[in-house]
């Protein structure tokens, strides 16, 4: 990210393994969006509840794309889950979720 230390890139990298990516909920939404721009604009702007949760919170591993379950539980009945069992089915985009104005 412009004006960040380097010493800043070893609290994810380790200096030689920089490949194999490490951070906790704590690492800057704004280093993971100096690679994944499109996505980190998109969360930026969103009116969604997600656009103020940090990258690493629901990535805990660099490329872990998680369940919506696992923060959110079973937030329907059963018989609706079973006609749209993947959440972003209504839902769209994680990053930017439909919210009611």
């Amino acid at each position: 990210v412009d004006g960040q230390p380097t010493e800043a890139c070893l609290a994810c990298h380790p200096a030689h393994k920089p490949l194999q990516i490490a951070y906790d909920s704590t690492a800057e939404s704004a280093t993971c969006g100096s690679c994944h721009s499109g996505v980190y604009v998109t969360w930026q702007q969103t009116a969604s509840r997600h656009g103020s949760v940090n990258c690493a919170e629901c990535h805990v591993s660099h490329g872990l794309i998680p369940e919506c379950r696992s923060c959110h539980g079973l937030p329907h009945d059963a018989s609706l889950l079973s006609k749209f069992p993947a959440c972003l089915d209504c839902h769209l985009d994680a990053h930017d979720l439909p919210v009611k104005q």
